[in-house]
């Protein structure tokens, strides 16, 4: 009976590999760690290896591995999930930088699930990476140096790579100020999304420096029951916000939502009640995502410099895992983010 299909057994070790086949712990090793020296062993060899390795359920413990073997120039990736407009914004950037410096990055999804995560981080850990990228992420411990791209607070700093949220949204809050717009909706993003709580102080920041009135019943919260581990934030819950916003038959004149996606759902609502935007009310996103542009009207945006973000996270890894890349200081950075204006704004109605 293999160890696989019985968990009480001790785990296979390369010793005992190595007693079963007859070979050296050494042989073994250079088998199933895919050396280059393993095609001077003959391919029966190398067959009986791994045959023998997974009838038996050997499992190899990469951070130990790691401890031994110096470096694998692989970065592990922890995305909120693969194929997402801001996971390939960043990974763009990151990639195109780690490659350039000999680096591998190997990406993996967490869905904003914490013990999902944790468990993304060991796995790729057992790949010996280099080093970790965590990109919205919840926090994680991790056996190697780690950059965080828009995470939660991590042992008590904040996230080392994000935009400057204040800047930001004061420019999308000013904008729609200068229209003449008073009574803004707003669509807080959903609890586990790190950028939730820092995206929402800044809107409160902003709203006094400019001497706006936040009304509470015009700030509505996305659920994630309701959306979805992989539809977080998306058309469906901009859709459901905007219905709602408007059956609570509390005047409004702009909305500003969390982000893109959610933004386009509640003027899909907004259409299907009949208001026209931006004539009745003027819409504005978050993080200008591939259609925001062709949507109809174009979407007013704040658009991310996602790529920009994924090479500085990759730059300040590397510093702390390379002693020959450039040192480039410690501390968190925050790049700007620019207000894209679109048709989906106007003047208030009278």
């Amino acid at each position: 009976m293999s160890t696989l299909s019985n968990p009480t057994q001790p785990a296979v070790t390369l010793k005992d590999l190595s007693q079963h086949l007859g070979l050296s712990s050494a042989t073994i090793s250079i088998v199933l760690s895919g050396s280059p020296r393993a095609k001077n062993l003959r391919a029966e060899t190398r067959e009986r290896v791994r045959r023998a390795a997974r009838d038996l359920g050997y499992r190899p413990n990469g951070l130990a591995r790691s401890l031994r073997v110096k470096k694998t120039h692989m970065i592990g990736v922890l995305v909120p999930r693969i194929n997402s407009h801001y996971g390939n914004g960043v990974m763009t950037g990151l990639e195109g930088f780690l490659q350039g410096q000999g680096y591998t990055p190997l990406a993996i999804s967490h869905g904003h699930e914490e013990i999902q995560a944790q468990r993304r981080v060991q796995t790729l850990v057992e790949r010996q990476i280099d080093g970790l990228v965590t990109v919205s992420a919840p926090e994680v411990d991790a056996p190697v140096p780690t950059i965080s791209i828009a995470g939660y607070h991590a042992a008590g700093r904040e996230a080392d790579v994000t935009i400057d949220h204040d800047r930001a949204v004061y420019r999308a809050l000013a904008h729609l100020q200068q229209l003449g717009h008073r009574r803004i909706a707003f669509f807080k993003g959903n609890p586990d999304n790190p950028d939730t709580g820092r995206r929402w102080r800044a809107a409160q920041t902003a709203a006094r420096s400019l001497g706006l009135e936040i009304l509470p019943e015009l700030v509505l919260q996305m659920d994630p029951a309701r959306t979805g581990p992989m539809r977080r934030g998306g058309y469906g819950a901009g859709f459901r916000l905007g219905r709602q916003l408007l059956d609570s038959g509390r005047p409004f004149t702009a909305l500003f939502a969390f982000n893109d996606f959610s933004a386009i759902g509640a003027m899909r609502a907004f259409a299907e009640a009949g208001l026209s935007v931006p004539r009745d009310v003027s819409v504005v996103g978050f993080d200008d995502v591939d259609n925001a542009e062709y949507n109809s009207p174009g979407l007013t945006t704040v658009r991310q410099p996602l790529e920009a973000m994924g090479e500085l996270a990759g730059r300040l890894l590397l510093a702390a895992v390379d002693p020959k890349m450039p040192q480039i200081g410690a501390g968190p950075r925050r790049l700007d983010a620019d207000l894209i204006i679109r048709g989906s704004t106007a003047a208030a109605a009278a």
